[in-house]
């Protein structure tokens, strides 16, 4: 998909910079330094919404099954889409950047509100997560929404540099996958 109509303003909004993209990584195992692709796929969450009931019915671009058998509706995010934009850039730049670790190989970057405060939580969070596609053959950070925050996402369990995040997945997915 190139593009995404916004049936409220009435445009066209270019989506090619979410496209796939295998992103080199590098890392130091046994003081040797390895090169690795990391696939990086965009969901829809970073450019759309959960529709409002202010929202018209055409603005829906898709629903989504939820955990619980309801929908979540997805409407275009200008705000979202224009945080969209620098993804690219800054995933790439991501391998020293503090991140928040979570839960089952989740990773949270936060661009702050103000980064001038040293203790804010405020600011845009790019939420993502590790896995394998053995299929592809592919290790994937899944950047699965962005979204401003004015705290911390649930299951945050301390800061680190991204690549002590994916040295350890790296590892440990190395040891069951000897494509790696």
């Amino acid at each position: 998909m190139d593009e995404i109509f916004d049936a409220i303003t009435g445009r066209s909004y270019p989506v090619v910079h979410l496209r796939t993209k295998a992103i080199p990584f590098h890392l130091l195992l046994d003081r040797e330094q390895v090169s690795i692709h990391l696939y990086v796929y965009y969901a829809n969450h970073c450019y759309t919404r959960s529709r409002t009931a202010d929202d018209p019915d055409d603005a829906v671009l898709l629903r989504e099954l939820k955990r619980d058998g309801t929908y979540d509706e997805r409407i275009f995010c200008p705000k979202r889409y224009e945080f969209s934009v620098q993804l690219p850039r800054l995933i790439e730049d991501l391998g020293h950047a503090l991140c928040f670790r979570g839960n089952d190989n989740q990773v949270f970057y936060r661009l702050k509100s103000d980064p001038k405060a040293r203790s804010s939580v405020h600011g845009w969070y790019i939420c993502g997560r590790l896995d394998t596609n053995v299929r592809h053959r592919q290790l994937r950070l899944n950047i699965r929404s962005v979204h401003y925050r004015t705290n911390q996402p649930a299951g945050v369990r301390g800061t680190c540099r991204f690549f002590q995040i994916l040295t350890p997945f790296y590892l440990s997915q190395k040891t069951k996958h000897d494509w790696l």
